[in-house]
């Protein structure tokens, strides 16, 4: 993996663990509340981000980073 690569992982793995902890996410379950709560704190930080964009963030973390169940 390059640089790039790594950091990258780096900042899905990261990404996973706080929406795991912080907003129980559960990346095997087809719907999750945790999105609509990510978004709120998204929105109420003052950075804009659509819940499409944030749906593809976690399912990149989904799908690149494995995590004991």
């Amino acid at each position: 993996l390059q640089d790039g690569q790594v950091k990258r992982i780096s900042l899905l793995k990261l990404i996973m663990a706080i929406s795991k902890g912080a907003y129980k996410y559960d990346p095997e379950q087809e719907r999750n509340k945790a999105l609509h709560d990510i978004l709120i704190d998204v929105e109420s930080s003052g950075i804009k981000l659509g819940e499409d964009t944030v749906r593809k963030i976690l399912n990149e973390c989904k799908n690149k980073v494995s995590t004991p169940k």
